[in-house]
């Protein structure tokens, strides 16, 4: 028990500290600065010593003077939340960038995504017992961040992208979308289009002896979601709210749904809980939860 104890002592001091070599004093980027103490420090760098040793941040509340060994790291603002490429189901116009993760979606569909740039993969697959390999369903998707911009305390993300899907093998239908993402520190907000291009009009579900459910849904149909993601409190940067209200055809509003969930976050894992509301009616659980291990220097 000893032995346990000092090195959960020790453990901190061996720890590398945080290199300050390559960040320059910036007024107008802003930086997420996590102590060995747990404590966090958000604000601009306002001068970092000739040794890198000794960082000065401007923060909301004056000039905190910071030594490299208390930091545990250090991060722009604008990198330090990793999952904001999606939202509970819908993709944002952020890209992956050069993260990649994976997750668990619904307990039973492992998925994944990397990042190449402005370049986005992922993708996943249902492990239902009990169904055949032909009767599972996955899901490709590919999108493109064609445009970002930064300014006014906000950034403006433009994507395009494209996405096939199987229910059941036999059953595969493709999208093309286009989608759009607003964002502060304080919301941000996706509007996304989408058509079916490709796919038969009627199809039958099977799920082996859970039995069949038979699904209309017409190539050439156009419909359209939005979706937020919000802190719950401001000041506690790890708790967000999260909703997104689907159609997927927009001459028929009546195939509407609707999601509603929060996110347990820090910079590897995402926790998301929430419920999706269906017009049958039906309520439906929506669990996912996301590793993005994160390369640090």
């Amino acid at each position: 028990m000893w032995c346990l104890i000092v090195l959960t002592l020790l453990i901190p001091l061996a720890l590398p500290a945080a290199s300050l070599a390559d960040i320059e004093p910036d007024s107008d980027r802003r930086y997420h600065v996590r102590l060995l103490s747990g404590d966090i420090l958000i604000g601009t760098v306002y001068d970092i010593s000739d040794d890198s040793y000794t960082l000065k941040l401007r923060t909301a509340i004056g000039i905190a003077t910071i030594f490299a060994p208390q930091i545990a790291e250090i991060i722009p603002m604008d990198e330090v939340y990793p999952h904001s490429h999606r939202l509970l189901f819908m993709p944002t116009a952020r890209p992956i960038g050069t993260d990649a993760y994976l997750g668990l979606y619904e307990v039973l569909m492992p998925s994944g995504g990397v990042g190449l740039g402005v370049l986005s993969l992922s993708g996943g697959r249902t492990l239902l017992p009990g169904l055949a390999d032909s009767e599972q369903v996955s899901l490709l998707n590919f999108k493109a961040t064609v445009y970002e911009s930064r300014e006014n305390g906000g950034a403006f993300s433009l994507a395009c992208g494209g996405n096939i899907a199987w229910l059941n093998a036999p059953n595969d239908m493709v999208h093309l979308y286009g989608v759009g993402t607003w964002s502060t520190d304080k919301l941000a907000v996706t509007c996304l289009v989408f058509a079916k291009v490709s796919g038969d009009d009627d199809m039958t579900i099977s799920a082996g002896n859970y039995g069949s459910v038979a699904m209309h849904y017409a190539t050439g149909s156009v419909g359209a979601a939005v979706g937020f993601d919000t802190p719950v409190v401001f000041r506690r940067l790890d708790l967000r709210l999260i909703g997104e209200l689907w159609c997927s055809d927009l001459i028929h509003p009546e195939r509407t749904a609707a999601i509603i969930g929060v996110r347990l976050w820090n910079t590897d894992i995402a926790a998301d809980v929430g419920l999706a509301f269906f017009p049958v009616p039906a309520i439906a659980p929506v669990v996912n939860v996301v590793w993005t291990p994160r390369i640090r220097d």
